[in-house]
C-alpha cells in the first residue's frame, strides 16, 4: 500500500511541478525586485539553510509523498491513536561535536505532516503553499488507493 500511495504521489506531484515551474524561495527573496510588485523588496545576499533542489517548488514532492505515506498508513492502522516516534540523527563536521539524535513522539500517522511542512520552509527550500498543497495530493491519492484498491476479499 505504501509503495503504490507514495508512487501515485509522486506521479501526480511531478505532473502539477511541469504544469506550474513555480520559482523557489531563493529565487523569489534574492529577485523580489522583479516580480512586477512594487512593494516586494529583493535581498540578492538571502541564502536557505541548504541548497534547494533544481526544479520547481509547487507542489513539495517531499509533502506529497509523506502526506501519501502517513494518510495510506492511517487506512492500515486505523484513524484513532496510534503512538509512534521517529529518530533522526544528525551528524556534525568531523573533529566537531558528536551527532546528535532528536526523537520526536506522535500520536496520529497524520500529525507527521505538520513537522514535514514546517521543515521544509525552515530550511528555505519551499514556501508553504507547496508543502500544504503537497501533503494534500498525497492525502487524495492515499484516499482513492484505499478506496478503490485495497478492499477486503471474500
Amino acid at each position: 500500500m505504501l509503495n503504490m500511495a507514495g508512487a501515485d504521489g509522486a506521479i501526480s506531484c511531478w505532473d502539477d511541478k511541469l504544469y506550474w515551474s513555480f520559482w523557489r524561495p531563493i529565487t523569489a527573496i534574492q529577485h523580489g525586485a522583479d516580480d512586477g510588485n512594487h512593494k516586494t523588496v529583493a535581498d540578492p545576499g538571502w541564502t536557505p539553510l541548504v541548497p534547494n533542489p533544481p526544479y520547481p517548488d509547487h507542489p513539495s514532492g517531499y509533502n506529497c509523498a509523506a502526506g501519501a505515506f502517513m494518510h495510506t498508513a492511517e487506512a492500515f492502522f486505523g484513524r484513532g491513536k496510534t503512538t509512534f516516534g521517529v529518530t533522526a540523527t544528525f551528524s556534525n563536521p568531523p573533529g566537531s561535536t558528536p551527532p546528535v539524535t532528536v526523537t520526536r513522539q506522535y500520536e496520529r500517522f497524520t500529525d507527521v505532516l505538520d513537522d514535514a511542512i514546517d521543515a521544509r520552509i525552515y530550511l528555505g527550500i519551499h514556501f508553504r503553499t507547496p508543502d500544504v498543497q503537497g501533503a494534500e495530493i498525497g492525502e487524495d491519492v492515499a484516499h482513492w488507493l484505499d478506496k478503490h484498491y485495497f478492499q477486503p476479499v471474500k
